[in-house]
């Protein structure tokens, strides 16, 4: 993590990934508690943005250090990072328009 925090711009785009990825869990949770809960989908719903949105960011930071340029990384993280949030927000839209 110390990679993502020795560059502002990684580190701001990461709580950007991290808070809308939490906004959205939590309006899904709170919508699935409203009806009966499987807990299988509740771990579901939790676990699968940490390991399918925010571990592959983590890769990417860390894969800059075999970067000697830093450039092409650099490049994917925010451009992985931009994708996310669209689908975060996407999430988001979604999860609002069905209460």
């Amino acid at each position: 993590m110390s990679v993502i925090a020795g560059h502002i711009g990684m580190e701001i785009a990461l709580w950007v990934v991290l808070g809308l990825i939490g906004l959205g869990v939590l309006l899904r949770l709170l919508q699935n508690l409203r009806g009966s809960v499987n807990v299988s989908d509740l771990v579901h719903l939790v676990t699968r943005p940490i390991l399918h949105d925010v571990f592959p960011l983590i890769l990417l930071s860390w894969l800059r250090t075999i970067d000697p340029t830093h450039v092409v990384m650099i490049v994917w993280y925010y451009l992985a990072a931009v994708l996310i949030v669209i689908r975060a927000i996407g999430d988001v839209v979604d999860a609002l328009s069905r209460r």
